[in-house]
């Protein structure tokens, strides 16, 4: 795993083909890491297609898995991928996604769903629909507090100063 972690594109792409004709042989787990590491192989190569079907296919592996903070980083990314080329309703129906799986293993993932519900957040806000916004980032400063996280709390706080333009929401001291 060093070669990808140290930035060598070239040397984690040779690996990753060395290993194409054992993938039927890799656990769902180990499929969706070989996966994820050609989604991001994808994406420094420029190629979004195939950067977004490695993506699918290792959430689908993840999915197997039931490795859910796998499923929840993997829906985000997809969605913000979405929020960024300008797919802003697919990025909603992404984010939407996200939002009613979260109930499920929460504690386990409650960091991924705070990046999640400030993203969704944010697409919302950019899509003018502020009482969406304003929910997600309800959530979001919701998840912050209940991790007694000060940074991730004060990002929520910061993003609720921008999505709540007629100043309800609650000051917090």
């Amino acid at each position: 795993g060093g070669v990808f972690g140290r930035g060598d594109l070239t040397a984690a792409a040779d690996a990753i083909h060395a290993v194409q004709p054992q993938l039927s042989l890799l656990d769902d787990f180990h499929t969706g890491a070989f996966q994820f590491l050609q989604m991001h192989l994808h994406k420094h190569a420029g190629h979004h297609t195939a950067m977004v079907q490695a993506a699918e296919t290792a959430l689908a592996a993840f999915e197997r898995a039931d490795w859910t903070a796998g499923v929840v980083a993997l829906r985000r990314e997809l969605a913000r991928w979405s929020m960024i080329s300008g797919e802003s309703q697919e990025a909603t129906q992404r984010f939407q996604a996200i939002a009613a799986g979260g109930n499920r293993d929460r504690l386990l993932v409650t960091n991924e769903l705070i990046v999640a519900y400030y993203l969704a957040a944010e697409n919302s806000y950019w899509l003018d629909q502020l009482a969406q916004a304003r929910a997600y980032q309800q959530l979001c400063l919701a998840l912050a507090d209940q991790l007694q996280d000060q940074e991730l709390i004060y990002l929520a706080q910061c993003l609720g100063e921008l999505v709540d333009p007629n100043g309800t929401c609650a000051d917090v001291d």
